[in-house]
């Protein structure tokens, strides 16, 4: 994102320099942070953090904003001042009921109605306008992606399309993410396969198939407009390539980076050099004097977490999601997640499979999105058809304790999984018909659809 230094530095040289040194704390940030790991973790047991994101709405499910007091340590505010995202610290899960009742603890702190979807219905740019946080933070994130005021549009059902722009966009939907801390032996495959499960998750999760108030022939709008407004009117989920392939460095200053850091994983160092190319986004002018680094300012689909590398590894998170309808699923999802990434990383290592580029990953989930077909290993497959092929191996939780019940429980929910956009198309179908015609959906449809989202 080219003109995140915009406002601090006043000319181009300025600008190229203060890029310079941000590279250059980052690779002293990165190289402490790596210095950390000591060992890796127990082969039983795994420890998970994951990230919920709830969209505040009234008892007639019109949006409201969230109270400031809701923002502590576990709570913190997004773009939307309707939207509130809820964060765990890295835990140990051995159970498919401990993670349930964690995963309801934690939501009981959110006072009054909130729906768990990837995006409200009626959400459009008006709303976005009157909801807008008024925080620095996200008064300065919204200056710069307003650099890329990017038109996108949505397919709707009656064969038109909805169109619009905005950086507000942004804030259109919530997504799910999920961490595992992982060995940094392992780091590269385990990224790879994730990078490659990222149209499964789609696939397994998609929430948002209205815009507006319309029905849309997408089973996310989100992954429309999201990569849209975030990658400068590239269109598409800012994936970097697979950490196996090889380093190529633009300058010297990459170069210097990489062989330094190379010492702890070279496909580790590929992954954080890279993505300095990406850019910052300065929150206040004293920024660059911090002592913590800030990372790069990029929404890729997979994320190396650096800030919490520890002894037992590096963090890596899984995105590209949309929010499950509720606890149950979530906790199914993420084990599941969990399992098929494990399987195919280990594919991959044997070099049973084959690592996939980020346009391939993003063609995918534009695919997964109409309900097609995906190109899986050089061959068109229904995404139902690889996850069956995985469910067999999803006995590999039994490694991180999970009973046979547990496991079965997962399997169970996979093996036939429709995601939540199927279900509310075909509910709002039975109850309104006009949506094919493109006609807004009616209050009395909107809460036969969302009872199951609302907590």
């Amino acid at each position: 994102m080219g003109a995140q230094l915009t406002g601090i530095a006043q000319t181009l040289r300025q600008c190229q320099d203060m890029h310079k040194v941000y590279i250059s704390k980052y690779e002293d940030y990165i190289h402490n942070q790596l210095s950390k790991i000591k060992m890796s973790p127990e082969p039983s047991g795994q420890t998970f953090g994951l990230e919920i994101e709830l969209v505040g709405v009234n008892k007639d499910y019109t949006f409201r904003t969230f109270s400031d007091r809701q923002f502590s340590k576990e709570y913190a505010p997004e773009i939307m001042t309707t939207n509130v995202e809820l964060v765990t610290e890295p835990l140990k899960h051995s159970s498919l009921q401990c993670m349930i009742e964690h995963i309801d603890t934690m939501k009981k702190g959110v006072k009054g109605p909130a729906l768990q979807i990837g995006g409200h219905p009626y959400f459009n740019l008006g709303y976005a306008k009157q909801f807008l946080n008024p925080r620095q933070r996200y008064q300065q994130l919204i200056n710069v992606l307003k650099e890329y005021n990017t038109q996108f549009c949505v397919p709707q059902y009656n064969g038109t399309e909805y169109c619009s722009s905005g950086a507000e966009w942004e804030g259109i939907g919530t997504s799910f993410q999920f961490t595992v801390n992982t060995p940094i032996e392992e780091v590269p495959f385990f990224y790879n396969a994730a990078k490659k499960m990222a149209p499964i998750a789609m696939y397994a999760s998609a929430s948002s198939p209205f815009i507006d108030g319309v029905l849309s022939n997408a089973l996310s709008t989100r992954s429309i407009v999201i990569p849209s407004v975030t990658s400068g009117g590239r269109s598409r989920w800012r994936a970097l390539e697979p950490l196996t392939d090889e380093f190529r460095p633009v300058n010297n200053q990459e170069k210097n980076m990489y062989e330094r850091l190379s010492q702890f994983n070279p496909n580790v160092a590929k992954y954080f050099t890279e993505s300095t190319r990406e850019g910052w986004l300065l929150r206040t002018v004293g920024d660059e004097h911090q002592d913590i680094q800030p990372p790069p300012t990029f929404w890729p689909s997979v994320k190396l977490q650096a800030h919490i590398i520890n002894q037992k590894g590096i963090p890596v998170e899984v995105r590209t999601a949309e929010q499950l309808a509720n606890t149950y699923d979530t906790a199914h999802y993420m084990l599941g997640m969990l399992s098929m990434i494990q399987q195919e990383s280990l594919n991959l290592k044997n070099n049973e499979s084959y690592t996939t580029t980020g346009q391939l990953d993003d063609n995918n989930v534009k695919l997964i999105n109409f309900s097609q077909n995906i190109i899986w290993n050089n061959k068109s497959v229904h995404p139902l058809e690889i996850i069956r092929k995985f469910v067999p191996g999803m006995t590999n939780l039994e490694r991180y304790g999970y009973s046979m019940s547990d496991i079965k429980s997962v399997q169970e929910w996979w093996k036939n999984r429709v995601n939540d956009a199927q279900h509310m198309k075909q509910t709002a179908l039975q109850n309104q018909p006009g949506l094919v015609n493109g006609d807004q959906v009616k209050p009395e449809t909107l809460e036969k659809m969302l009872s199951k989202h609302l907590i």
